[in-house]
């Protein structure tokens, strides 16, 4: 079952995402982000939306489920055990789907730079996040370490 498929079976079913999400135990914003593609579901949110939408766990497109995995920048690959080979990357406008490039988190440190020059690099660097995080199709992953990236560059800046 693709992420299409599961829309599609909850329109049929005339479900709204909040009725699915209470059938399934979910909140509407998990349902809301599997659907669109910006979150991946667990072996255990899957069996749940299938029950919910009375088909067979099996249906589920095992690609659509998240692996066991740490979250944040180890899940989106920047801290892997061991040697690894690096991940192949695009430019957002290019191939968002295959965009792989990570937040800069050195931005944090102010170095020689002014407190006036620090907070302006975090404001732009807070304008590439949001270009990020609005752009479809964007890995799930990498998603998630720009998101994280943003509440840190929020917090810094109501500072």
């Amino acid at each position: 079952m693709s992420r299409q498929h599961i829309s599609d079976l909850r329109k049929f079913r005339k479900l709204s995402q909040a009725a699915l999400a209470k059938a399934a135990g979910l909140t509407l914003s998990e349902i809301s982000r599997i659907e669109c593609g910006y979150r991946d579901m667990s072996e255990a949110e899957a069996v749940l939306i299938a029950k919910a939408l009375e088909v067979l766990p099996a249906k589920i497109d095992p690609s659509l489920l998240k692996v066991a995995a740490p979250a944040g920048l180890a899940a989106a690959g920047v801290i892997a055990p061991g040697p690894a080979a690096p991940l192949p990357s695009a430019s957002l406008e290019e191939d968002p789907a295959n965009y792989r490039e990570m937040p800069d988190e050195t931005l944090f440190v102010r170095g020689e730079l002014s407190e006036f020059d620090q907070r302006q690099r975090l404001v732009v660097a807070l304008k590439r996040t949001a270009q990020v995080l609005h752009t479809p199709k964007v890995p799930a992953a990498t998603w998630r370490a720009w998101r994280e990236f943003e509440r840190k560059l929020q917090d810094r800046l109501r500072q």
